[in-house]
């Protein structure tokens, strides 16, 4: 958004966290974005060491405000990027 604004990020308040403390890893080769819906049929849980989910409150120079979802854990959102800039005259997604 600084890029596409101009506008610097001065202060970042973020809640970071981890919904799934542990995931189900299959064990054979799965096709990711191939469109087959079979789910594996064989898995192990593993544990997730990392952060999957954010929250973050964004101010910007000029003092506008943004915010920002981050999630690993959304269904059906794999590689999804989108933003919107919505200000007095018009807006922008």
């Amino acid at each position: 958004m600084q890029f596409v604004t101009g506008c610097k990020v001065i202060v970042v308040c973020a809640d970071l966290r981890t919904v799934h403390a542990t995931r189900q890893l299959p064990r054979c080769g799965v096709e990711t974005f191939s469109g087959k819906g079979a789910a594996p049929s064989e898995t192990e849980p593993i544990a997730v060491p990392t952060y999957d989910c954010g929250a973050v409150l964004l101010r910007f120079d000029n003092g506008a405000n943004g915010c920002l979802w981050v999630s690993q854990t959304t269904a059906g959102r794999k590689n999804c990027l989108r933003f919107e800039i919505t200000g007095s005259r018009q807006s922008f997604a």
